[in-house]
């Protein structure tokens, strides 16, 4: 997912794209070169790889920003989304006789290459095919376009913010500038030769196209004029990109810019001032403000708003909801963008809206992707294997027969609390039953009465638990299955009543209790019911809690197998 920055230092040559586009105003320039471009993405995973959630995601945001904020037509962009091999050669090879045309005619032009999906270091991977970076340079090669631009991103999805490539992103950044590279080319990586390239799924696709849209858009706009050239759109992407990766866990991407063009002058890549709508930030707002689309709340752009200088933004006509935090107060402006128009961004009159509103990028709160519940509530039921200890083989010595178990062994419900603050670990309050045992032993005597009174002795104990636990948890496929592994203590209770025929012997005990478990949480509603699931957990645990005359000690625990309900909120 080569965010477009990889475009910048190509759609440099696109200096005056035609304005034929309908997102503008103005006549097209007939002395500017024409832009072709071929944008793919691929979410298909090959042997080994997990699907991708946002590769399709990047390539429709690279179409997006060429079409409305560059100046370059419908008739000559591609997109194809998760293409076989044959298709994305052949559709490459369908812009020759185009740009020959052109080229015969003496007319300038750029032809953009922009590939979103997975990779290794030799080539791109569509599902289970390969195109080698050998053959795609062959066929690039072969158009008769006068510069030639390759972006290439290759990604990997996961969680909130994941590293992307199958392979180090130093493999794949350097094999793809090496097996381009040539006169006459621009090839861009999306981070450098040591880094691993990153994506958001808060932002829905690559940090790096995020920011590097949002430029080109009219926030890298730094001296005013209009347009965005491409060392504004670099620099700020190049910025955002940094501030923004180095809070993640895997840490800083750069990107990575590699070009053989002559005769450049200054590059415009987009004309925000030509665009038929523009969102204008006054020169005195001084905000963080996140621009979303309706009807998805898709995420346009993210812009750290200083104050001393107006900003506007090139757009598409429609509605739109600008949310804008300043400080601890964040409200909410709905903002309806006609053809024609410049609206004016005033969250003055704005509703203000709770944090966690704005914190949900690309889509409501219970919707977003990124965020994970943290509180849940888990209710199991299961079979406890109890102990057969010394314990209970004096019971048994003394004539004391066990009662019916279930299959071997006790039903045991268990309740449990866990708070989740980070997405790796919890912490888990469980109260729950330990072992349910009882036992009777047959009394004859001939001199009582024979009134059909029951006469055996029965003994009963029922034990329970109130434990704190630590789990450690690994979140696959996107948090759909999560296998986890936790160990706790607390504290065991124990009761025992002995019964005869005319007398009730009841004592309480309390000792300590520890626990090991090993589970696997399973959400299949997926993440509009991320929720809701359902979960296994096979639990050991040591609770010696009961005592007799003798000096022997019953655990109350055992080996405990459950299945259960987990609700998050």
């Amino acid at each position: 997912m080569l965010p477009l920055l990889p475009l910048l230092p190509l759609l440099p040559l696109l200096p005056l794209l035609p304005l034929a586009s309908p997102a503008y105003a103005q006549a097209p320039d007939p002395t500017a070169p024409v832009t072709y471009a071929l944008v793919v993405g691929s979410n298909r995973p090959g042997p080994g790889q997990q699907a991708l959630r946002f590769a399709l995601d990047d390539a429709g945001r690279v179409a997006e920003v060429l079409t409305e904020a560059g100046g370059a037509t419908t008739e000559h962009l591609v997109r194809l989304d998760d293409p076989d091999a044959a298709t994305l050669v052949s559709t490459l090879d369908g812009f020759e006789a185009r740009l020959a045309a052109d080229a015969l005619r003496g007319q300038a032009t750029v032809f953009l290459f922009y590939y979103s999906g997975h990779a290794r270091a030799q080539g791109l991977d569509l599902g289970a095919e390969n195109v080698s970076l050998a053959d795609l340079r062959s066929h690039l090669e072969a158009l008769d376009a006068t510069v030639t631009l390759a972006v290439l991103d290759a990604c990997q999805s996961g969680a909130v913010t994941d590293a992307k490539g199958v392979l180090p992103a130093a493999d794949f950044s350097t094999s793809s500038v090496s097996g381009l590279g040539t006169a006459g080319f621009a090839v861009i990586a999306s981070s450098s030769d040591t880094e691993l390239s990153q994506e958001s799924a808060a932002l829905g696709g690559g940090i790096f196209t995020h920011h590097l849209a949002t430029g080109l858009r009219g926030a890298a706009d730094a001296n005013e004029d209009g347009r965005v050239s491409l060392d504004e759109a670099y620099t700020y992407a190049y910025d955002r990109t940094l501030v923004t990766s180095s809070a993640t866990a895997i840490g800083a991407q750069h990107v990575t810019l590699e070009t053989d063009l002559k005769g450049q002058g200054q590059m415009i890549l987009t004309r925000p001032e030509a665009a038929s709508a523009r969102l204008h930030l006054p020169a005195e707002l001084a905000a963080e403000v996140l621009l979303t689309r309706a009807p998805h709340d898709t995420v346009m752009a993210e812009v750290h708003k200083a104050p001393g200088a107006a900003m506007e933004l090139a757009l598409a006509p429609g509605s739109y909801q600008a949310r804008v935090r300043q400080g601890q107060r964040t409200v909410a402006c709905p903002v309806a963008l006609v053809s024609g128009s410049t609206v004016a961004l005033d969250p003055s009159d704005c509703p203000r809206v709770s944090t966690p509103t704005v914190a949900a990028r690309g889509g409501s709160p219970s919707m977003d992707p990124t965020r994970y519940e943290t509180l849940f509530v888990e209710l199991g039921l299961g079979l406890l294997q109890p102990r057969h200890d010394a314990y209970v083989q004096t019971l048994e010595d003394f004539g004391f027969a066990p009662g019916v178990d279930w299959f071997g062994g006790d039903l045991a419900p268990d309740l449990s609390l866990v708070f989740t603050r980070y997405r790796w670990l919890s912490a888990v309050g469980t109260y729950g039953k330990l072992d349910d045992s009882a036992f009777h032993r047959a009394v004859t005597n001939a001199d009582l009465p024979d009134d059909g009174s029951d006469l055996d002795h029965h003994f009963r104990w029922l034990g329970t638990r109130l434990g704190l636990s630590v789990r450690g948890q690994l979140p696959l496929a996107h948090g759909a299955l999560v296998p986890y592994l936790q160990l706790g203590g607390g504290l065991a209770f124990a009761k025992t009543t002995y019964q005869t025929v005319d007398a009730t012997d009841v004592q309480h005990f309390v000792g300590p209790q520890l626990s090991g478990a090993a589970g696997l949480q399973l959400v299949p509603g997926g993440r509009r019911w991320r929720h809701l699931g359902i979960f296994w957990q096979s639990e050991l645990i040591y609770a010696p809690v009961i005592s007799n005359l003798l000096g022997e000690r019953h655990d109350s625990g055992g080996v405990l197998n459950q299945l259960g309900l987990r609700g998050g909120f």
